[in-house]
C-alpha cells in the first residue's frame, strides 16, 4: 500500500511546523509550490496540515490516553499517528483508510513502530465516535476540544465575549476563512479585475466596502495572476472597511505607525483614490527589513507618495523626529496583538499563544497610542486598531489612554454614521468598531476613532 500524494504533503507540513521557526500557511505555500498535486488533492493537503496543527493540543490529549509517554514516541512517528488522529476524530476518515494509511506512514519512518501504530490508532478510532467527549453546547472543555482551541484561551474567549458569541466564532475556525480582496485603482478599473477573475474561476463577487472583492476558490485567485501583478491584494473585509470608516481628505499627511507591510498603507490609498483625491502617508515599522518591504510593496502596487522610517513607535522622542508634533492629520496605529480574530489563517498561533502575552500586547498599544498622541494636530485623528476580540487589548486600551494625561483632549467618535453594509451591526457600545468570526464570515478586528479637540 502506498501514502496519499495529499498525506505525503500534509506530513512534511506538520514537521516542518513542529520543528519550529516557521508558519503552517507558509511552510504549506512552498510545499504545495514544490509538488504536481491537482486541485484536489491540494485542497485535501491544506485540510489535513491546517487541521492537524490547529488541532494540535486536543489531538495530543487524544495520543495520550493510548501512549506512555509522548515524548517517548519518535516525533516523526507522532506526526503520522497525529495526522491519522485528526483525519479519525474530525474528518470521520473511514477508520480502514485512516488505520492503514496511518500505519503505512510510520512504516516508511520506522518499520518496527507499525505494530504500535496500529494499536494505538485502532483504539481511537473506537472513542472516536464519542469525540469531543461531552456536550459542547453546555460544556467548555467539550467545546474546546471540538473546535481545537486551547482550553484556556475558550475560556477566556467565552468570559470576554459571551457564551453564544464565543461558541460561534470557535465554531467558525472548523472551515477556511472566506477569501477577500481590495482592488487596486492604481493598476486598472474594478470592472475589468471582476472579468479576469471571473475568467480565471474564482467566482468573485463584490462585498461590502467599495474595493472589496469576495473570492470563492484561492488557486484561481492565484491562476489569475492578479496578486502578481498588483492589480489587488488580499485584505479581509472587515480590515477594509475599517479604513472605508476613515475619514480621509485631499491632502491629509498621515503617519501609519507599526506598519508592518503596509497593507493598510495601501488600502487607505486605495481609498483616497478611489474617492478622486490624494493623501501622503509615513509608514513606520522598529524593523529595517520590513520598512524595505513596504517600499518595495508600493512599487510593485504603484502606490505613490508613500514614505517609510525604521523608528521604534513607542518612542514618544523617536517617532517625534519623523514627522514633529502636531504635524499630523491623521494617525493610524495598527497595534500588535494577540491576533485572536485572525486565527483561522494562521492555524498554529492558537497553541503557540501564551495567557501573559494578550497583558503584554495590551501594555504595547497602550504606549504606541500614548506615544503617536503627540504627533496630531487639534482637529486631528488618530486610530487605533487590532485583529484581536479581546477587550483587553481593545477597549481597554482606548479608555486607558482617554484616562490618561497623554489622552487629554482626545474623544471617541461614533462611527455608526461611518460604517458601510454589511457593517452597521458592528458598531459597539461607545461607538467603537468590533467584528467577530462567524462561520463564512470577516475575521475579528477593532478599530477605535479618537479626534483632538
Amino acid at each position: 500500500m502506498s501514502v496519499a500524494p495529499a498525506r505525503r504533503v500534509a506530513l512534511r507540513v506538520i514537521a516542518r511546523v513542529r520543528r519550529g521557526g516557521s508558519w503552517a500557511h507558509e511552510v504549506l505555500s512552498a510545499e504545495l509550490g514544490d509538488s504536481r498535486l491537482d486541485e484536489r488533492d491540494a485542497a485535501l493537503a491544506t485540510r489535513l496540515a491546517y487541521g492537524t496543527v490547529e488541532m494540535g493540543g486536543v489531538i495530543d490529549e487524544v495520543l495520550a490516553r493510548h501512549l506512555k509517554r509522548l515524548s517517548g514516541v519518535q516525533p516523526k512517528v507522532l506526526d503520522a499517528l497525529r495526522l491519522s488522529t485528526y483525519e479519525l476524530l474530525c474528518l470521520r476518515t473511514p477508520a480502514h483508510v485512516a488505520v492503514d494509511q496511518g500505519v503505512e506512514m510510520v512504516g516508511r519512518i520506522a518499520p518496527r513502530a507499525k505494530g504500535l501504530a496500529n494499536a494505538v490508532l485502532r483504539r481511537i478510532a473506537e472513542e472516536a465516535p464519542k469525540f469531543p467527549f461531552g456536550d459542547a453546547d453546555v460544556d467548555p472543555e467539550a467545546l474546546a476540544r471540538l473546535t481545537g482551541f486551547p482550553y484556556w484561551l475558550a475560556k477566556r474567549l467565552t468570559e470576554d465575549l459571551g457564551w453564544d458569541a464565543a461558541s460561534r466564532m470557535m465554531r467558525a475556525h472548523a472551515a477556511p476563512a472566506p477569501l477577500y480582496l481590495a482592488h487596486n485603482p492604481f493598476k486598472g478599473d474594478e470592472a475589468s479585475l471582476l472579468q479576469r477573475l471571473q475568467m480565471a474561476g474564482a467566482s468573485p463577487e463584490p462585498f461590502g466596502p467599495a474595493g472589496c472583492i469576495r473570492c470563492g476558490s484561492a488557486s484561481a485567485v492565484l491562476r489569475s495572476g492578479v496578486l502578481a501583478e498588483g492589480h489587488a491584494i488580499v485584505a479581509d473585509a472587515a480590515a477594509q472597511a475599517v479604513v472605508a470608516m476613515m475619514p480621509l481628505a485631499q491632502g491629509m499627511r498621515v503617519i501609519d505607525v507599526a506598519a508592518g507591510r503596509g497593507g493598510k498603507s495601501a488600502l487607505m490609498h486605495f481609498s483616497a483614490a478611489r474617492s478622486g483625491f490624494s493623501i501622503d502617508v509615513v509608514a513606520t515599522d522598529i524593523h529595517g527589513f520590513k520598512t524595505e518591504v513596504i517600499a518595495e510593496r508600493m512599487q510593485q502596487l504603484g502606490v505613490p507618495r508613500v514614505t517609510t522610517a525604521c523608528v521604534d513607535a513607542s518612542d514618544p522622542e523617536a517617532l517625534s523626529a519623523i514627522s514633529g508634533p502636531g504635524t499630523a492629520d491623521m494617525v493610524l496605529v495598527d497595534a500588535p496583538c494577540s491576533g485572536t480574530g485572525t486565527l483561522r489563517r494562521h492555524p498554529d498561533k492558537r497553541w503557540r499563544l501564551e495567557p501573559a502575552q494578550i497583558a503584554e500586547m495590551a501594555a504595547l498599544g497602550a504606549k504606541l497610542l500614548a506615544s503617536a498622541a503627540g504627533l496630531v494636530h487639534p482637529d486631528g485623528f488618530m486610530v487605533y486598531s487590532t485583529c484581536t476580540v479581546i477587550p483587553e487589548e481593545n477597549t481597554g486600551v482606548v479608555h486607558g489612554f482617554l484616562d490618561s494625561s497623554a489622552g487629554e483632549g482626545f474623544e471617541v467618535v461614533d462611527l455608526t454614521t461611518h460604517a458601510v453594509d454589511p457593517f452597521g451591526e458592528s458598531i459597539i457600545r461607545g461607538g467603537s468598531f468590533q467584528t467577530i468570526p462567524e462561520i463564512d464570515g470577516f475575521d475579528g478586528h477593532f478599530a477605535a476613532l479618537l479626534r483632538r479637540r
